[in-house]
């Protein structure tokens, strides 16, 4: 929560970035093998990232992601929600 205003402004850029890619990537790649932990805070700021992403017709796929960071997901209630989005 500590880093939640410096990385919504790190993903807002992200966004930025992806909208004005011609032609627009059908889908991306969201590399989360860095992630050692995540709180409520953090899977909101995942979940308006990745809707965004869907709103734009490009399509996430998050990769890396370690089997400690999927269970907390789910236990902090958002595994429903990010369900549409692949795991690899």
């Amino acid at each position: 929560m500590e880093r939640a205003a410096e990385l919504q402004r790190l993903l807002a850029d992200q966004l930025s970035t992806l909208a004005e890619l011609e032609p627009r990537p059908e889908q991306i790649d969201l590399s989360l093998s860095d992630l050692c932990d995540i709180d409520a805070c953090g899977c909101q700021l995942l979940l308006v990232f990745v809707e965004n992403l869907r709103r734009r017709g490009i399509a996430p796929a998050m990769c890396g992601m370690s089997e400690l960071v999927m269970e907390k997901i789910a236990l902090l209630g958002f595994g429903e929600p990010l369900a549409g989005t692949s795991l690899s």
